[in-house]
């Protein structure tokens, strides 16, 4: 807090957008600053954290989004559920999104620092807003750190890309040609199987006959 007050004091700062997010000791970190500062913060995210303080009620005065792989072994999910617990004691938890996300790990979700939607869910606060509610037009799915594929071997040189950004932009289709996969479709197209099958209402193993036409923007 020191640091932020020097910030104000010597930048340009618009204090009704102050936002908060980090990952392991960050999500702790996170977490324990706004619990002691909810009137300060306009949203917080928190991935694969945790809390120290004694009490959260804080917590449920701001919109925040937490965010844990069940697969991590360095910082156990339950860490983050047992500040979902004390937010609940609290009271209203109407503010608060918490996504557990099968077989993720604990370091997978820097991937999150990553994703266009991350800081347009964050934008999307302010401390003027009425009641302060929480965006949940949003949403991270394994499927967006990892893609839909579970065998791919580098997944390190694998693209990001949201659900939300297609949703916003002109629509794009794709002809299919004989030979055509989903997963050759979404390659081709900078995209994933799953979005495809959310653009397109249809499920992943959904025969593809030439001519048709893919929705993949």
């Amino acid at each position: 807090m020191m640091l932020y007050d020097w910030l104000k004091a010597n930048y340009r700062v618009d204090t009704n957008r102050f936002y908060v997010l980090g990952m392991s000791m960050g999500g702790f970190g996170t977490l324990d600053f706004v619990a002691t500062y909810p009137n300060q913060v306009a949203a917080a995210m928190a991935m694969c954290g945790g809390s120290t303080m004694k009490s959260l009620c804080g917590l449920t005065e701001v919109p925040l989004w937490i965010i844990h792989g069940k697969a991590d072994m360095a910082v156990p999910v339950n860490r983050s559920e047992r500040v979902v617990d004390s937010m609940c004691q609290c009271g209203d938890t109407s503010r608060l999104l918490f996504d557990k996300l099968d077989k993720v790990d604990h370091t997978a979700l820097a991937r999150v620092f990553y994703l266009r939607q991350t800081y347009e869910w964050l934008f999307s606060h302010a401390l003027t807003d009425s009641l302060r509610p929480v965006d949940k037009d949003f949403s991270v799915s394994r499927a967006l750190l990892y893609t839909a594929y579970d065998d791919l071997p580098n997944k390190s040189d694998i693209k990001v890309v949201d659900l939300q950004s297609y949703k916003n932009s002109k629509k794009v289709y794709y002809v299919v040609k004989k030979g055509d996969t989903l997963h050759s479709i979404a390659v081709e197209n900078n995209t994933t199987v799953s979005i495809l099958c959310k653009l397109n209402k249809c499920k992943k193993d959904t025969k593809l006959w030439p001519g048709r036409k893919i929705r993949v923007k």
